[in-house]
This record gives structure tokens, C-alpha cells and sequence, in this order.
């Protein structure tokens, strides 16, 4: 038996063991349960009472102006028409506003220039009923904090005239640019909310804070409470927490997996195999994820005027194209178990470093599962070359099953994972 046929089995058992902690993670990973889900119009929809008056609020937003494109749940309110609430967003650290329109006010949260600033996303609409009828509104305005490409915490707020009592929904949540979906994945909405919690408390800002039963919970980490302002001040407290945690779950699922096929790179230092080959293998492919994410976020508060999708085109094309390209070209000098331990690891541990930077602690169970059969696919992909192979045959076929993975697992994403 030659060294190829024996080493085929260990990729495959590689594979075959990263599929099953996927199984694993999505098991672990919180669903939509709520029974929102179940409303197919506003009829059969539950809305809360918000003000006084009787204003009634479908707690959620929506993709188009139905029920049935539910998406997040508001998670704010705040008894203020938008542009008082624009201007406690806006206000400067002295506590005061400094000019008479929010439009033009700066925002500097803290000493470290982290700012809150207009911003654009796709259109969600909300559902309101007052004394002049029930009608959907979509946003009257959107504010970030972070960078569109990078990390942020999002708001899109909703403006409710009725009357005297005219007040904004909030619908606020974390997010992150995810390159193989070219749009963002949404992480939590409750880390969110508490981040805007912590711009009013402590503050003469608000004369009175609850937090009301909406029963919109079961999305991510939403757990159906609704934070909701009266204020009375234009103070403003500068603080704000933008914390998180590295992605740990990523790592565990596939590193421990394919550390144990074959003893990996551990038998590969073992057997003096450990060459220059695996370090530029490894060290390339966990290097992009982080390259491609500081560049774009770099470029984007340099070029603020460009579009941030026209700054996303080309860096997508170096995690979708050149990922695979490299896994290959530098695959085909090792043996098919190095190549597929060493870019896979090389790779989940990029990925693991890019949510570490952005301060992601959490990811929707799909995202997760993508991610690793992205691996898989990859590490065929660098397993798949047919120099120096003793039955290249067998090693091209890898190449072909990793390439379909790996563009399949494009497609998905793009298509609406």
C-alpha cells in the first residue's frame, strides 16, 4: 500500500470528525421559537400598547411591509420625538448640545474618539397603530458605532408622530461584516440595547426608566423585554461599553478534531516534516482573514466619500479566490494529511483571530456551519495537489471534492445562508 492510499483515509476521518462537531455547534446554538413566527398578517399579529394614548407597536421589524419578512425585534423606546433622541445620541462630551439642529451635531462617546455617526443599511419597516390609523413606517433614520466593514453596534430608529405623545422605536442590535455573505450577520441584540441603556443612565437625561414585557424574545439572545426612556434633560452620559470576547467555539470545533487526525502537525514536528512549506501555508492562509478585514476598514475611514460595498468587491475576491489558490499551490508540496491539518487549522484560526478582533462573542448557528464546511473544503483543497504523490489520481479527486465544497459553500452564503 502506498503513502497516498494510507493517508487517504486520515483526511477523510479529518472530514468526516469537522462535520460532526458542526452537528455538535448547532445543537448548542439558540433558535427563533417564538410565536411570532407563526403570524402570516397583521390581523393575526400581537401588538403591544406603548404610550397612554393607546398606541399599539408590532415589536418587530420587517424585510418588506408584512409579517411574514419578520427579521429583529425593537428592543428600545423612547418617549421623545427622533430629533430629541437623535440629539442625546449626538450630544458632545460636555454634557451639553452645542448646536440647535442634531443634524450637525459631533459625536464623541468617549476619550477615545469612538463615534456614533449617521450611517445607511438595508430598509426595515415597523408596524404602528394611533389615533390616525395603523400604517408601516421604514426608518427615519439609521446611526452606528463602528465600522460598516468592520464590527458596529447598529440602530435604526422609527419615529411615531400621534399627536403630543409622538415617540421612537428603536430597534438596536451588534454586527459584523461576514466577507462570504457580503452583508452583515447580525451577533446579538441584547449586548446592543445595554450599550444604549448605558448612554442615558446616570444622567439628567431621563426622568424615568423600565423595562417593559413585549414578549418579542427568541431571536439570537432577545429575551422579549423592551427598555423604554421618558426624558426630561438634554445631559448626556459619555460612557459606553463596546466590549466582547474571542470566538472561542470556532476553534474548539475544528482545531481539537484535526489536531487529533493523525497527530497532525504534532507527528509532522515528530518526523522532522515541519518545513517551510507548512509555516508559509499556515501562516498565509491565518493571516487574510485579519489583512483583508483591517485593509477594509482602514480604507473605508479613509475614503469616506466610496461606497463600502465598492471597497468590499475586491477584498472579496482575495478571501474567495486567493484562500483557495494559495491552499493550493502550497498543498501540493506536502503530504496529503499535512496539507489538509495545516490549511485548515491555518484557516479556522484566521477566522477565530477576526471575530477576536472585532469582539464577536457570539454567531448565528448557520454562520458556524458554514464556516467549517468551509474548512473542509479547503483542507481538500490543499490535500488535492499531485506533486510528488505516490497515487495522484486519488489526490486530484480530493481537489475536485474541495473545490465543489468550497464554491458551493460561496453560493450558499451569497444566496442567503
Amino acid at each position: 500500500m502506498t503513502d497516498g492510499t494510507r493517508r487517504r483515509p486520515t483526511v477523510i476521518v479529518g472530514a468526516v470528525l469537522v462535520l460532526l462537531a458542526a452537528a455538535a455547534v448547532v445543537g448548542t446554538v439558540p433558535t427563533d421559537g417564538s410565536d411570532a413566527a407563526t403570524a402570516t398578517t397583521v390581523a393575526e399579529a400581537k401588538l403591544v400598547t406603548v404610550t397612554e394614548g393607546d398606541d399599539r407597536l408590532w415589536p418587530y421589524t420587517s424585510r418588506q411591509r408584512d409579517v411574514e419578512t419578520r427579521t429583529l425585534p425593537i428592543n428600545v423606546v423612547v418617549h421623545a420625538d427622533l430629533s430629541t433622541t437623535r440629539r442625546v445620541l449626538a450630544a458632545g462630551d460636555d454634557r451639553t448640545w452645542t448646536t440647535t439642529d442634531a443634524e450637525e451635531e459631533g459625536i464623541v462617546v468617549n476619550e477615545n474618539s469612538v463615534d456614533w455617526s449617521e450611517t445607511t443599511g438595508a430598509d426595515r419597516y415597523t408596524y404602528v397603530e394611533t389615533d390616525d390609523g395603523g400604517r408601516w413606517l421604514d426608518e427615519s433614520a439609521q446611526v452606528h458605532d463602528g465600522a460598516y466593514l468592520g464590527a458596529r453596534y447598529h440602530l435604526r430608529l422609527y419615529e411615531v408622530p400621534s399627536g403630543e405623545d409622538t415617540w421612537t422605536a428603536i430597534q438596536a442590535h451588534q454586527e459584523h461584516w461576514d466577507w462570504f455573505r457580503l452583508r452583515h450577520t447580525v451577533g446579538s441584540t441584547a449586548r446592543a440595547r445595554y450599550t444604549v441603556e448605558h448612554e442615558f443612565y446616570g444622567t439628567g437625561t431621563v426622568a424615568d426608566v423600565s423595562r417593559e414585557r413585549f414578549g418579542n424574545g427568541g431571536a439570537l439572545d432577545a429575551d422579549g423585554w423592551v427598555t423604554v426612556f421618558d426624558l426630561v434633560d438634554w445631559a448626556f452620559y459619555e460612557e459606553t461599553a463596546l466590549s466582547g470576547a474571542a470566538l472561542v467555539l470556532l476553534a474548539l470545533a475544528s482545531g481539537r478534531s484535526l489536531l487529533e487526525t493523525g497527530r497532525d502537525l504534532g507527528a509532522a514536528v515528530e518526523q522532522s516534516r515541519l518545513s517551510r512549506v507548512h509555516l508559509a501555508l499556515f501562516g498565509t492562509l491565518f493571516s487574510l482573514p485579519l489583512f483583508v478585514r483591517v485593509t477594509a476598514v482602514t480604507l473605508e475611514r479613509a475614503l469616506p466619500w466610496l461606497s463600502p460595498k465598492v471597497i468590499a468587491a475586491p477584498l472579496y475576491l482575495v478571501l474567495a479566490v486567493g484562500v483557495p489558490l494559495v491552499a493550493g499551490l502550497l498543498g501540493r508540496r506536502l503530504a496529503a494529511d499535512d496539507a489538509f491539518a495545516t490549511a485548515t487549522v491555518g484557516l479556522g484560526l484566521g477566522v477565530l483571530l477576526d471575530y477576536s478582533w472585532l469582539g464577536i462573542a457570539t454567531l448565528p448557528f448557520g454562520v458556524v456551519v458554514h464556516r467549517l464546511v468551509l474548512l473542509v473544503g479547503l483542507g481538500l483543497i490543499a490535500a488535492g495537489g499531485v506533486r510528488w504523490a505516490a497515487t495522484p489520481i486519488q489526490r486530484h479527486r480530493y481537489r475536485l471534492v474541495g473545490v465543489v465544497i468550497w464554491v458551493g459553500a460561496l453560493v450558499w452564503a451569497l444566496a442567503g445562508l
